[in-house]
């Protein structure tokens, strides 16, 4: 294994929240890593750390790396990529330079699929709604034909990335029927897969509960709007921890007042929702801060390391993009 100089471009704050002790070892064990008593990111600072560095590790809050932090870094080949989307990360100009990156979106996709899979087992019985109205001092007075178990129900997965593929594995012990719309996964994969593709109309109209895991990027804005928003079952359940640009949010406030669906936000638009938003009021709302992929802080850093160690041995790493892929991305 030959040694890689490691450049730490992580406040300290994100440094420890993502690498344990025994992955700063690990990563100690491919090369002489720089950066690790950073408390403050600037860019004479970052210039300073990526001299003479084969590889750079980013993450939450890092500025990207632009051609005038690039200037002197000649030997930098890697940018290993500490948390999901790397739009922001490196500058064309990197990326035409032939330098190779890497992500943790899978790490992320692991946690918010969990999350989902922990929304959809407390909301079909409409666990979160009865919760509310139990606090106000009700108890059991909704139609108890809506509280419905995973067995026997219908789930629709939109998109297949990383925490849909995710999710789609952790439904299999569940003996649910698993739909999916996703424009970029052919029919065969679908059955590979163990699911149906369908349209987004069809999943909509047809599942008992919807989960959204698509990319925010300007095909997908506001796919989730008022025409199949109505096609939804009466009692279904709406997951968001995409992004909350995904949904037409006037045409789903419309439809939470109406009572006819339930919705588990992880993700407005914008963050964090407005003071007299109706999701901060609704009965049929239950909503978080933006924490579905927040578990997966640790299993990140083993990514990136994992990663550092496959470059070294001359092997090719778990989790390498291409620029081409960026368009398709969050």
């Amino acid at each position: 294994m030959r040694k890689i100089k490691i450049a730490m471009l992580l406040t300290k704050a994100t440094r420890d929240r993502c690498f344990s002790k025994a992955a700063i070892v690990r990563m100690k064990a491919i090369g002489p890593v720089s950066g690790l008593a950073i408390d403050k990111l600037d860019p004479a600072l970052m210039q300073k750390t990526l001299q003479d560095a084969d590889a750079a590790i980013t993450g939450w809050g890092t500025p990207m790396l632009s051609e005038d932090l690039l200037a002197g870094a000649t030997r930098l080949k890697y940018v290993l990529h500490s948390a999901g989307s790397v739009k922001n990360t490196l500058c064309e100009a990197g990326w035409r330079r032939g330098i190779r990156v890497t992500t943790t979106s899978a790490a992320l996709g692991i946690s918010v699929a969990e999350f989902t899979l922990g929304l959809l087992l407390v909301g079909l019985p409409r666990g979160f709604a009865l919760a509310w109205r139990t606090r106000k001092g009700h108890w059991w007075e909704c139609d108890s034909t809506q509280n419905k178990g995973m067995h026997r129900t219908t789930i629709g997965v939109v998109g297949a990335g990383f925490a849909g593929r995710h999710v789609i594995r952790l439904l299999k012990p569940f003996g649910v029927t698993v739909l999916l719309y996703d424009p970029y996964v052919t029919k065969m994969q679908a059955t590979e897969m163990g699911v149906v593709k369908t349209d987004l109309n069809t999943l909509m109209r047809k599942s008992d509960a919807v989960t959204i895991h698509a990319p925010s990027i300007p095909e997908t804005g506001k796919m989730i709007n008022a025409r199949n928003l109505a096609l939804m079952k009466q009692g279904a359940l709406l997951i968001n921890t995409s992004r909350g640009s995904l949904i037409d949010e006037a045409a789903l406030a419309d439809v939470l007042a109406a009572g006819k669906i339930f919705a588990c936000l992880d993700v407005t638009d914008p963050e964090p929702p407005a003071v007299n938003s109706p999701f901060r009021k609704s009965e049929n709302v239950f909503l978080t801060p933006h924490i579905s992929g927040t578990g997966s802080a640790l299993r990140q850093g083993d990514y990136v390391v994992a990663d550092l160690e496959a470059f070294a041995a001359g092997k090719k790493p778990a989790y390498e993009l291409k620029f081409e892929m960026l368009a398709r991305m969050a």
